[in-house]
């Protein structure tokens, strides 16, 4: 029975283990796959600027660039709110696998990683660095 139930452990410590994984890869992939936006992420999360690029792609109407504006609008503040919140610990993630990455790279393989995260996340802090 303590087999039984160390193996059922185990089998679901492995499988969220490798949850985390595939979702890290997946998402880096994507992210990498992405074409480069035209705007800064910091103008990306202004309501107007969002419209705007809403109407470059979709080519709204009159009558849903006033009703998308003020939509965005209405909740602007909530999302500001929750993004401070959130965006504390994500960086921290981030910069949490950013520096074990660099623990499993060899010397000569960390410059161009830290050069190419730099280029890859322009919008983002710093990449992270040894002392």
């Amino acid at each position: 029975m303590t087999t039984t139930r160390t193996r059922a452990t185990i089998s679901l410590i492995a499988v969220l283990v490798l949850g985390v994984a595939v979702g890290v890869g997946g998402d880096r992939l994507w992210l990498m796959r992405m074409p480069p936006a035209p705007m800064s992420a910091s103008m990306a999360m202004e309501p107007a600027s969002l419209v705007r690029e809403m109407d470059r792609r979709l080519e709204l109407d009159s009558a849903q660039h006033t009703a998308i504006a003020a939509i965005l609008a209405r909740h602007q503040r909530v999302v500001d709110s929750m993004w401070a919140r959130l965006r504390p610990a994500l960086h921290a993630g981030i910069d949490s696998s950013q520096r074990e990455i660099l623990d499993v790279l060899h010397p000569d393989q960390r410059g161009p990683y830290l050069s190419w995260l730099a280029t890859a996340h322009k919008g983002m802090a710093n990449a992270p660095h040894r002392p």
